[in-house]
């Protein structure tokens, strides 16, 4: 059992770097942006930042987890990997339009 929560940890780490990297690249290029668009835009990427850390405090929380624990856990950590990945998709496609 403890090989497939490795693995899970491992994964949901590939997948939350992988958000951080769309993050700052979005955050590398709001200085392009028009005034109005760059404040609109540094608001909306500041909250992904946010929602980013919750979700590595939860992941945080996940490694540190027993056994049991763990498989309750596994559940809200997919779902809110799920969700900010989704919102960082979302804001990437208004980002660049």
């Amino acid at each position: 059992m403890e090989n497939k929560k490795e693995a899970y940890e491992k994964k949901a780490e590939a997948q939350l770097n992988e958000i951080e990297a769309k993050i700052a690249v979005m955050k590398a290029k709001v200085d392009q942006k028009t005034a109005d668009a760059r404040i609109k835009y540094s608001r909306r990427i500041e909250e992904m930042e946010k929602e980013y850390k919750d979700v590595q405090d939860r992941l945080d929380n996940l490694v540190s987890s027993t056994q049991e624990a763990w498989k309750e856990l596994r559940t809200g950590m997919n779902e809110a990997v799920e969700d900010l990945s989704e919102n960082v998709e979302a804001a990437q496609e208004r980002f660049n339009e």
